[in-house]
């Protein structure tokens, strides 16, 4: 397998806040009820007796706020999802695993050289949506998405690389697998190592022993955004796609 040196610019981005439910319970009504049972139905819900009506509250409350949301007229159309019988903090305490820490690539330098848009997906240089499953390694998938398309650009073509040994084997760089991570130290880690394909180590979901097996993908060197540095951003996207860390909490 071909060896390909990447260059990858990284950006990370976070907010922090909690959303609490009011401590008087949503009415349940006859529209909500069918929606949480199809919900159930398609997305394979099967609760304990004792769990049901926690749940069916939880996805009452998630229901009506993302009525008054599409009430709000701001553009963006919302949906309920698989998460929706979740609260904020259950779904941050299984799925977010973003770790801000100390940002070790060069600064980015802007070129000015902004055109008025562009869609990296529509050019064939971005790989499928992924699911992380119940895993905080939300750091891994951003730091792979973003080597991915750098290799579609510019290396082997669009391969799909392993996160699972990111998880696995860049804790002594300064992750924590599945409870969390930096796409930093992620890129620091595959500097010194490499990183496998997908088909040489799958995603598994959960914390594994590091396996030795053969590392074709190197990335050279790597820069970081600042945060609210709207130019720095604009000009990287125009020669990559970059990896980002999204507040997925206060919604």
């Amino acid at each position: 397998m071909q060896k390909a040196i990447l260059v990858i610019a990284a950006v990370a981005l976070l907010a922090a806040s909690t959303f609490v439910f009011n401590k008087k319970s949503t009415p349940v009504t006859e529209e909500i009820q069918r929606a949480f049972e199809k919900f159930q139905y398609v997305n394979g819900k099967n609760y304990a007796a004792n769990e049901i009506s926690y749940r069916l509250s939880v996805f009452a409350e998630n229901f009506n706020k993302v009525q008054r949301m599409n009430q709000s007229n701001d553009g963006a159309t919302y949906e309920m999802n698989k998460f929706s019988d979740l609260t904020s903090a259950e779904f941050k305490a299984i799925y977010l695993g973003y770790k801000a820490g100390q940002r070790n690539g060069i600064p980015h330098v802007p070129s000015n050289q902004v055109n008025a848009a562009i869609d990296w997906t529509t050019k064939g240089d971005v790989q499928k949506v992924k699911d992380q499953g119940q895993c905080g390694s939300c750091w891994a998938f951003s730091a792979v998405g973003s080597m991915e398309s750098e290799d579609a650009i510019h290396g082997t073509g669009l391969n799909n690389l392993a996160e699972q040994d990111l998880v696995d084997c860049s804790r002594s760089y300064g992750n924590y697998g599945c409870n969390g991570g930096l796409m930093d130290y992620a890129f620091d880690y595959v500097k010194d190592n490499g990183i496998a394909a997908e088909g040489d180590y799958p995603y598994t979901a959960r914390d594994g022993k590091c396996k030795s097996v053969t590392r074709s993908y190197k990335v050279k060197s790597y820069s970081d955004i600042g945060q609210g540095d709207c130019s720095g951003l604009q000009d990287a996207i125009q020669k990559q796609p970059i990896s980002v860390a999204v507040d997925a909490e206060s919604w």
